[in-house]
């Protein structure tokens, strides 16, 4: 890989990760609210370059980055551009090839900048934070910008939810991608609503809880990456597509749903995601789905049942991932611990809390080994069939590719819905 993106057998340095950023400005700024004390900021460290720095001139310079990055964009949001022609295209969480596909399958082309919606709430943190940190309230300035463009250009009224990104069309024009994903509902997680009026935090929380706690997001693992409207989108099981849940985006909209006062469907997720986990006995990268909803709890059939289903997919998800460990332990020690008391709702949010609620399939923790070991013994026979999932991906990129070389947007490849 440092052949490819620069470095040498010792050690290699990419950029690759345009959310990395943000989410470092934040976590600073979370920490420092937790903790009552900016004292971090005056740490020293050694950076990469062997120069001492202060952490407060880490965060400005983070914040530097994401502010020169977003004010470059046309859109003034924050996207990204693949620069190295061996980087990959999509430079967020969501960074399989075909993460950012429009419902007839069109891919977002890789020679054009593209941004994605959830990096726009760490975005918007990235800059609050930096107000606080650095003691300027031109940051805050920043932020509402930032949020007026994306409510702007992202929101889909029809849909009464927001658009998995922005990108280009063949002919470089700019546009949304359509399809719904949960990473719209990350935003729930940011203080990209806050200021608004209740009547606009009505408009567009109220639409991004009322969708991914529907049907079509909710399965008895977590939360789709991607709407079950959308399962033909790609043709196979796509990394991160309509039969995938993973784990830290269930605990992100889980931890937003409770930032915005719904409490009980955030319970809902959060059960599902620490019995999938404890039946599993393992803590993986993400889980497959069926169409109802059933978990492959063992997508490489270590129990050798027999006829297994087939999944055509890139990857077989790996055991041991931090961030799921982490989304884990932060739901464990709220429950075992006395919790800072949740915000008080407005009286909508309430409402929708009790009533989105109310029609998801209720789902409790499961405590007995048991009970755990009768949920893994049941879940159906699975093995992912990685030479399957890449003929496909390299088909459907094939068949984008021949629509960029044609420049002829919009053509409809027949595959989603």
């Amino acid at each position: 890989l440092a052949q490819r993106w620069g470095g040498d057998s010792q050690r290699m340095t990419y950029y690759g990760s345009m959310d990395a950023t943000p989410l470092f400005v934040r976590v600073v700024a979370a920490y420092c609210a937790r903790m009552d004390s900016t004292a971090i900021l005056d740490e020293r460290l050694i950076n990469k370059d062997g120069i001492s720095i202060s952490v407060r001139d880490s965060v400005r310079a983070a914040a530097d980055w994401v502010a020169r990055t977003v004010e470059r964009s046309p859109h003034g949001v924050l996207e990204h551009h693949r620069r190295n022609p061996d980087g990959i295209e999509n430079q967020s969480w969501r960074d399989s090839k075909v993460s950012l596909v429009h419902p007839d399958g069109e891919l977002a082309p890789p020679s054009a900048p593209r941004a994605p919606i959830e990096v726009q709430g760490l975005a918007y943190d990235a800059f609050c934070g930096a107000a606080t940190l650095l003691d300027d309230p031109t940051w805050h300035d920043k932020a509402l910008d930032l949020r007026d463009a994306v409510l702007r250009q992202y929101w889909m009224p029809n849909e009464k939810f927001f658009a998995s990104a922005l990108d280009r069309d063949p002919d470089g024009r700019s546009r949304q991608v359509r399809t719904i994903s949960a990473a719209a509902a990350e935003l729930l997680d940011s203080g990209i609503f806050d200021e608004l009026t209740p009547a606009a935090r009505h408009r567009y929380v109220g639409g991004l809880v009322t969708r991914i706690s529907g049907a079509e997001f909710v399965t008895e693992a977590g939360v789709r990456t991607l709407s079950q409207r959308h399962t033909d989108a790609t043709g196979y099981w796509s990394y991160q597509g309509s039969n995938t849940v993973w784990h830290k985006q269930t605990f992100d909209i889980a931890h937003g749903l409770r930032r915005q006062g719904m409490p009980r469907i955030a319970e809902q997720l959060e059960n599902r995601l620490l019995n999938v986990c404890n039946a599993m006995g393992e803590h993986s990268e993400y889980i497959y789905v069926d169409k109802a909803g059933t978990a492959s709890l063992d997508p490489r059939n270590t129990r050798a049942l027999a006829s297994p289903l087939v999944i055509a997919a890139t990857n077989v998800p790996d055991a041991g991932q931090t961030w799921t460990v982490s989304a884990a332990l932060a739901i464990k020690r709220r429950r075992g611990t006395p919790p800072a008391p949740d915000v008080k709702p407005e009286v909508w949010a309430r409402q929708l809390d009790v009533t989105c609620f109310n029609r998801m399939p209720r789902i409790a923790v499961i405590t007995s080994r048991a009970a755990l070991a009768a949920l893994y013994a049941a879940a159906p026979a699975t093995i992912v069939d990685t030479t399957l999932g890449k003929e496909a991906e390299r088909a459907i990129v094939a068949r984008n590719q021949i629509l960029w070389n044609r420049g002829d947007g919009g053509t409809n490849f027949g595959i989603g819905a």
